[in-house]
């Protein structure tokens, strides 16, 4: 995907087709396990993992094959590309430290459990809403006015779950907080994709973003103190905040050299 010739479009379709699938899971999840046990609920993700075997043989052997180079990519200097690998550490460090404690923040302000899940579910959808946004947009207004408000809007949603909060409080700080990162995570992407012509970033950038959904609860966990979790939102807004300032280099520096061609 981050060699093709409209990567910001087709990451965000891929993300929101993602995030379509994981809304009709949390719906469907207390009906199977109350049908079948949680046994049945494994044995269904497995078999429907091996449903994929048959199409396997439907994807490219090597990018080189049929791969469309974004026009916007530019080969970007190793300093650079080190900070754009260090940005999907980094974000989704905030992203897993938040996210692992999303719904016991919500509980801890004093929503009930079903309360909590529904927002988190009614979130789903609006992540769903900031792929589809990423994937209409495309590079329309460029990538460093979206990956802002994006960012922002990450930051703004978390500071309203400090403290005691409603359920629609709660609702629509964490929608905010998924159509901010979905909104983000295409741009991102496809920002990795235009700072080399080979797709290589790409690769280094999502294996930053897996280690940084890995390490981030633990790094979350290592702040909190008696059930208090402002130490964690604090965490993720900084985080959050770094990763705005470490791929906003990279980003000028790819339009400069665009210029210069």
């Amino acid at each position: 995907i981050g060699l093709s010739a409209n990567p910001d479009r087709n990451f965000g379709y891929m993300i929101m087709w993602i995030l379509l699938y994981g809304a009709l899971g949390f719906l469907a999840m207390p009906t199977a396990y109350a049908l079948v046990g949680m046994d049945g609920v494994l044995v269904f993700f497995a078999i429907f993992t091996l449903s994929a075997l048959p199409f396997i043989r439907y994807l490219p052997n090597s990018g080189k094959e049929h791969g469309q180079v974004d026009a916007r990519a530019v080969n970007l200097a190793l300093g650079y590309r080190v900070m754009a690998v260090a940005t999907m550490f980094v974000y989704f460090l905030a992203q897993g430290a938040v996210w692992a404690y999303l719904f016991l923040i919500g509980v801890s302000g004093g929503g009930s459990e079903q309360e909590v899940s529904n927002g988190l579910t009614l979130s789903q959808f609006a992540g769903v809403a900031g792929a589809f946004t990423a994937a209409t947009l495309g590079i329309r207004w460029g990538r460093i006015i979206p990956l802002t408000v994006g960012v922002a809007g990450s930051i703004v949603s978390l500071f309203f779950l400090f403290g005691e909060m409603g359920a629609l409080l709660y609702a629509i700080a964490v929608c905010v907080f998924n159509y901010a990162w979905n909104l983000v995570h295409p741009f991102l992407l496809a920002s990795m994709a235009s700072f080399d012509r080979s797709g290589k970033i790409v690769v280094h950038g999502v294996a930053a973003q897996m280690l940084g959904l890995a390490i981030g609860p633990a790094l979350a966990a290592s702040v909190i103190m008696k059930d208090n979790y402002s130490s964690v939102i604090w965490l993720g807004m900084a985080l959050f905040a770094m990763s705005l300032l470490l791929i906003l280099p990279p980003l000028i520096q790819q339009k400069k050299k665009m210029r210069a061609y």
